[in-house]
């Protein structure tokens, strides 16, 4: 028969010390590089699809009308929402053809390689709305970003774990890694925010968007001499 246990000592606990294990900080310099990679990814690619229904409205569907709201073509809600279904429907069929291939692409160039490929598709995807502001231009994006992005994610913890000096840090490493998809999400909430309300356009947004991408692509180059063999 068991004892009680209210009489016993259990140790203080605080909040820094519950969230000490999710600190990027002590481990590997090139797994931190993974981490800033992949949220400057999600960065990128959140600012640009919580804009994707507005730059449909005013300057795809409905050109020339101003952003505050007024439309005089009913239709013109009605016809970006449908674009915009349709973009989501090809970044589905993307992100599923993204899982199916990412295990032979790994196989066959490496997840260094992978990574820096997706990074580019999501670069030049984010592009495509402003060098070809119409329905080609954003069904281009949801093609060459979706597809990227979803190869990004399926190759992260492979290139993550690559980078690790001690395979033993793994299942910590990867819970941090983890983060970076909420952290990116809030960073382009608050970019997408400042931008608009300082600009009053979307073409500063696309373009703080493939900038992010393309720091998220050096830091997956700067990772390539501390992967494992």
């Amino acid at each position: 028969r068991e004892h009680s246990s209210l009489e016993m000592h259990l140790p203080a606990h605080s909040v820094d010390e519950a969230f000490s294990v999710l600190r990027v900080r002590g481990l590997a310099p090139g797994f931190r590089r993974v981490f800033w990679s992949r949220l400057l990814a999600m960065t990128a690619m959140g600012s640009v699809t919580m804009v994707a229904y507005f730059f449909v409205k005013f300057r795809v569907v409905g050109a020339g009308l101003g952003v505050d709201g007024s439309v005089s073509d009913a239709t013109v809600p009605e016809r970006a929402a449908l674009l915009v279904a349709w973009m989501g429907l090809v970044m589905l069929v993307m992100s599923l053809l993204a899982a199916r291939v990412s295990g032979p692409i790994v196989e066959r160039i490496g997840a260094w390689w992978a990574s820096l490929a997706s990074a580019a598709l999501i670069a030049v995807g984010a592009l495509m709305p402003v060098a070809m502001p119409n329905q080609i231009g954003m069904l281009l994006f949801a093609a060459l970003a979706g597809f990227g992005f979803d190869l990004f994610n399926a190759v992260g913890q492979e290139l993550a774990t690559s980078v690790l000096a001690d395979p033993r840090t793994a299942g910590r490493a990867l819970g941090v890694l983890n983060l970076a998809p909420v952290l990116g999400a809030v960073a382009a909430a608050v970019m997408v925010a400042a931008l608009f309300a300082a600009t009053g356009g979307f073409t500063a947004i696309f373009g703080v968007a493939t900038v992010c991408a393309l720091a998220s692509a050096v830091f997956v180059v700067s990772v390539r001499g501390a992967i494992s063999e």
